[in-house]
């Protein structure tokens, strides 16, 4: 609806058409590489994101992430070619960038995922953008935790928006603690959380 009104303000009506995404990927995966091989053999929790890894990415945030649940696996799908700063997180032992996934594959990389993470940064480029991968996640049974950036909303059970970093209420260690507990040893859903 933003991009709709700023259209608006310089002569242009527009449609909306609401976002969507293919259903549940394909989790072909005959000929897997050792990377994903690695990633479907992971037995803990996977706390994943999709999508290019530019400016809009907190990394801080991601840092902090990885240091509050080092037992996890956070898993950085996407280009960083426009953010070579996002490859610092290579740091934390339990951060995994495979790069830019093919489609054909991206279903066996979203089947293990536990949380699918929206980590954006309240910034111009986020005020009009409605993010597509809330839509994939949700299509293959991911739920999502996003930061509280314009455009996405919480819906109970699914979509967990957290409203302030810095906030002990509100920060991701608050946010996730409850969803990765509750998947606990044996996991939920699709072979998430072996």
């Amino acid at each position: 609806e933003p991009i709709r009104e700023g259209m608006r303000a310089l002569g242009y009506e527009t449609t909306l058409v609401p976002n969507g995404c293919d259903l549940p990927l394909p989790t072909h995966i005959n000929d897997a590489d050792e990377e994903l091989r690695d990633h479907l053999e992971f037995t803990g929790n996977i706390l994943g994101f999709v999508g290019n890894l530019e400016a809009k990415i907190d990394i801080a945030l991601l840092s902090r992430l990885a240091k509050s649940f080092p037992d996890c696996r956070i898993v950085l799908i996407g280009s960083t070619h426009a953010n070579p700063a996002v490859l610092s997180l290579r740091e934390h032992p339990n951060v995994r960038m495979p790069g830019i996934v093919p489609y054909d594959r991206l279903g066996a990389w979203l089947s293990r995922f536990s949380v699918g993470l929206i980590p954006h940064r309240r910034m111009e480029l986020t005020r009009y953008m409605n993010p597509l991968k809330a839509y994939v996640y949700l299509a293959n049974d991911i739920p999502v935790v996003a930061t509280c950036v314009p455009n996405i909303e919480p819906v109970s059970g699914l979509v967990t928006v957290a409203q302030d970093a810095a906030s002990r209420r509100h920060g991701w260690a608050a946010r996730l603690d409850p969803h990765v507990d509750a998947l606990g040893p044996a996991g939920i859903g699709k072979g998430r959380g072996k």
